[in-house]
């Protein structure tokens, strides 16, 4: 069965650890450059994007006032 999967994109709101995504060359600690490579497996550097940490989704799971406020921003209907 063929991959449904057309773009892949990984957000973060850490500037830092986007450098590291984006330079995998620079100097960090072995345990940062074992995540790094890892990471780099999966998602090539084009495909990693800032996002403000007030906008990032992966927060709604875990803040809840978070979680209304953006529900009743975007509405029931919205994905």
């Amino acid at each position: 069965m063929a991959s449904k999967i057309e773009k892949k994109i990984m957000i973060s709101d850490s500037k830092v650890a986007l450098s590291w995504l984006r330079n995998p060359n620079l100097r960090t600690q072995p345990f940062v450059q074992a995540r790094v490579h890892n990471i780099c497996k999966v998602f090539d550097g084009t495909e990693a994007f800032y996002i403000k940490s007030s906008e990032n989704p992966s927060d709604l799971g875990t803040k809840f006032n978070k979680f209304t406020d953006t529900f009743l921003l975007l509405g029931e209907d919205s994905r």
